[in-house]
């Protein structure tokens, strides 16, 4: 926009931060160069968020510009008294969701021969987090041991599912 003038001035200065969303290495290092911190996407694994994770610190470097303070990550998750109900109150939620996705094609943006388009137990493995409090603590482990995660978005509620198990307080 040019010549546009804001009415309704945010309280931060210069800006609030731009969290740029991106699935592919080619926008994690668009995120670097225009955003204020990458948007780790929810349906990424951990070795792939790790392995962009580097290209990303590669960008900031060549960029000169340091590291974001916030590093998000979003995580589908859902907790329950054990994972097989986990898996049993979300998994059909989930695997509609991520059907759809494929459907759509969204995993065509996907790095590598990652898809959406694979049985629900094979999609599962190390991208979603199922299971009791301990188990999802143990999941979610990774997000900042390993990747780096100092933020985490939880989408604990897909399309369709009812809203009452969402507030379980199965993980208060």
């Amino acid at each position: 926009l040019s010549n546009v003038t804001m009415t309704c001035r945010p309280v931060q200065h210069p800006h609030p931060p731009i969290w740029f969303a991106a699935n592919n290495d080619r926008a994690v290092r668009r995120a670097a160069r225009l955003g204020d911190s990458w948007f780790v996407n929810p349906h990424a694994t951990i070795p792939e968020i790790t392995r962009q994770l580097s290209l990303y610190r590669d960008e900031l470097a060549r960029l000169g510009k340091p590291f974001p303070r916030v590093l998000p990550y979003a995580r589908e998750i859902y907790c329950a008294k054990d994972a097989r109900t986990a898996l049993e109150m979300a998994g059909p939620y989930l695997a509609e969701k991520y059907q759809t996705y494929a459907k759509w094609g969204q995993d065509e943006v996907l790095p590598g021969d990652d898809t959406f388009d694979q049985p629900f137990a094979a999609l599962l493995r190390d991208r979603f987090v199922l299971g009791s409090p301990e188990e999802c603590y143990e999941q979610l482990r990774p997000c900042w041991e390993e990747a780096g995660a100092n933020f985490l978005i939880f989408r604990t509620h897909w399309s369709g599912m009812p809203v009452g198990p969402t507030r379980s307080p199965a993980c208060a």
